[in-house]
């Protein structure tokens, strides 16, 4: 994998998650789609989350472009299972499919890349 995108934070309390998704699809057109890896650790799991409302806080739903992942045929996709779990989500529910695997292999995965990018 060449470049890895991990998402950290939470999806409104800064622009983080705007500026990593923008920076992930530019990515697409320098990079073949099968070198990118996309990661949501700790609170970067609220990003997936399908019941959002970015409405009530007058923000754009930026979340939602998250499912051009698919369009761009981005598969390498990994959430942290412990994430999930502490903020009592359903993997079920995502927004979008990912990878469930324990921290410590999600660790593994993310060491193989060549570039990380931390949003």
């Amino acid at each position: 994998m060449k470049l890895a995108f991990v998402f950290t934070q939470s999806p409104f309390g800064s622009s983080a998650t705007r500026e990593g998704l923008d920076a992930l699809l530019a990515a697409t057109a320098f990079v073949d789609e099968d070198q990118i890896g996309v990661f949501f650790v700790e609170e970067g799991v609220l990003n997936l989350r399908m019941q959002s409302q970015p409405h009530l806080l007058w923000q754009k739903d930026t979340l939602a472009a998250f499912k051009l992942l698919d369009l761009y045929e981005i598969e390498q996709r990994y959430s942290a299972q412990d994430a999930w779990q502490r903020y009592a989500l359903a993997h079920e529910n995502s927004l979008i499919k990912t990878r469930l695997l324990p921290f410590d292999e999600l660790m593994q995965k993310l060491a193989t890349a060549e570039k990380v990018l931390t949003f």
